[in-house]
């Protein structure tokens, strides 16, 4: 079983004052630089355009719910103090020319090492299954998800989303100005809470169709269920 996908450093220079002998009076000290300011949260999605582009008339009426959804949803919750949350679901391309299917979704995040408390990160990522047995494992595993059953525990799509390294690693989990939080690898992955699952819209990674390269769109929404 794969996966693919679809995540900065500050340099600062103090300069060194020699101080002049004898008796000469020792120079005041240099004023301590100004702490950099936090950087500005990013921009949450618009729910007026998330409503147009998740439920235009070309739109999957599973695609809208999900939308609906997700405006109505609180901050992200799936934090955890210690650990690793594992979350499994699927998306779906919604928009311009993008086909009708669902997609299997992963998420894993843990708590952020050698930061402040309550600071997580997490990598989001589309999972491949290689075989019919593989897609058959995974359709089991979705059906009990969705039926708010727990996952069967002999699993091979639980045991690799719960245990697979990200290549690109880990990406901060970032706020926004709104209730979303954020996920930055290729795109912008905003994620929300509702019960019992994380809803999720990814934007900025086009969705493309090849060989003729035609752009199908760059919305994706998706839920994801808790692998507990």
């Amino acid at each position: 079983m794969g996966k693919i996908g679809p995540a900065l450093a500050l340099l600062s220079l103090a300069g060194l004052a020699l101080a002049g002998c004898c008796f000469a009076p020792a120079p005041a000290p240099a004023p301590a630089p100004a702490p950099s300011p936090a950087p500005s949260p990013s921009l949450d999605l618009d729910p007026v355009l998330t409503m147009q582009m998740g439920c235009a008339s070309t739109s999957p009426p599973e695609a809208c719910a999900i939308t609906r959804a997700f405006s109505s949803a609180t901050r992200f919750d799936g934090c955890p103090s210690a650990g690793q949350s594992t979350w499994l679901g699927v998306i779906r391309a919604v928009g311009g020319l993008a086909p009708p299917t669902d997609v299997p979704f992963f998420l894993q995040v843990r708590a952020a090492a050698g930061t402040a408390p309550g600071t997580c990160e997490a990598s989001a990522r589309v999972l491949i299954t290689e075989s019919p047995e593989e897609q058959a494992d995974l359709d089991r595993v979705l059906a009990a998800l969705r039926a708010g059953q727990p996952p069967p525990p002999d699993s091979g799509a639980v045991a690799y989303a719960r245990s697979a390294v990200p290549e690109r690693g880990f990406h901060l989990l970032t706020p926004t100005t709104g209730v979303s939080v954020l996920v930055r690898n290729d795109a912008s992955i905003f994620l929300r809470s509702a019960p019992g699952r994380v809803l999720l819209v990814e934007r900025g990674a086009p969705l493309i169709d090849y060989p003729s390269a035609h752009i199908l769109t760059s919305f994706v929404v998706g839920e994801l269920w808790p692998l507990e």
